[in-house]
């Protein structure tokens, strides 16, 4: 199993399970953090918990049977 939806997981043999976060959330939810950190002091920014939607791609690694 891989994380992160990578392309080629789908070509190994047998064609690797993923993780697939949604990336554009992950961006969207990252620059407003990064931002925080850049022009606040460390002390004040609070660490937070951010879940991101994801699905898992199930393919033949794990089991699934094709054809």
């Amino acid at each position: 199993m891989d994380f992160d939806g990578i392309e080629d997981g789908q070509y190994a043999n047998p064609p690797l399970t993923t993780v697939v976060p949604d990336k554009r959330q992950i961006a969207e939810r990252a620059l407003p953090c990064l931002a925080d950190r850049i022009y606040s002091p460390a002390s004040n920014v609070a660490p937070l918990d951010i879940v991101i939607p994801h699905h898992i791609e199930v393919r033949a690694r794990s089991g699934r049977r094709t054809g």
